[in-house]
């Protein structure tokens, strides 16, 4: 992302108070990413890339 990064993003996301769910498609198998994203509560799911038909049933269901 040009401006932000995907943490900075969820951080000034979190101050709009929105009602969405979230999934974050990434290329990051670190545990710890993992572990950080899902300590947002907006988070639903973190996809690590390459995405696929199954991942993509995975939202959808």
């Amino acid at each position: 992302m040009p401006e932000m990064n995907g943490w900075e993003f969820l951080g000034a996301y979190q101050q709009f108070h929105l009602d969405c769910r979230l999934y974050l498609l990434t290329s990051s198998i670190a545990q710890e990413d993992m572990k950080r994203a899902k300590s947002f509560p907006e988070v639903i799911d973190f996809l690590v890339k390459p995405l696929d038909q199954h991942k993509i049933k995975r939202i959808f269901t």
